[in-house]
């Protein structure tokens, strides 16, 4: 369905989101874009299932300086 529209990612809620369906959509061809993210460790294990990019409301718990 993507290619149909020419859908190059979609931005999904972060909090519905599984494993299975990042890889689906990625094997779709499409990217995987997540918001809104509030916690480091949470943006890593969506990094990890194949996310690309997070959005969110506290970009300074994602600084290098607060790790």
């Amino acid at each position: 369905a993507g290619q149909m529209f020419g859908c190059v990612s979609l931005n999904l809620a972060a909090v519905h989101l599984e494993q299975l369906q990042v890889r689906n959509i990625r094997e779709a061809g499409m990217e995987v874009m997540a918001y809104t993210v509030n916690s480091p460790a949470e943006a890593e294990r969506l990094v990890r299932w194949g996310v690309r990019a997070i959005f969110t409301d506290r970009p300074d718990l994602f600084m290098p300086y607060n790790r």
